[in-house]
């Protein structure tokens, strides 16, 4: 079995596109954080942002994806970061 820790590094280096739909910066930033199991509070004391900047952040991330739960986040941008690592491998 391998583990894996994906960086706040590693997620910037990933361009997230998921069908025509881009991620902003921010976004992604965010998007790589609930990746690695942050919770809103540790995200917005790690980002140095309000609780409710996070919560806009997350539901401009959701109503761009068409999704509405982070685990189907999660599930979406798993497969982006491994296969970004693969092709860096």
């Amino acid at each position: 079995m391998v583990l894996c820790f994906i960086t706040i590094d590693t997620i910037k280096r990933i361009k997230y596109a998921i069908g025509d739909t881009y991620l902003t910066p921010c976004e992604a930033e965010y998007v790589g954080l609930i990746v690695q199991g942050y919770s809103h509070p540790q995200i917005s004391e790690k980002l140095d942002m309000d609780v409710k900047t996070i919560d806009t952040n997350r539901d401009n991330v959701f109503g761009n994806l068409g999704i509405d739960n982070r685990v189907d986040l999660v599930l979406l941008a798993i497969p982006l970061v491994l296969e970004k690592m693969e092709t860096t491998i």
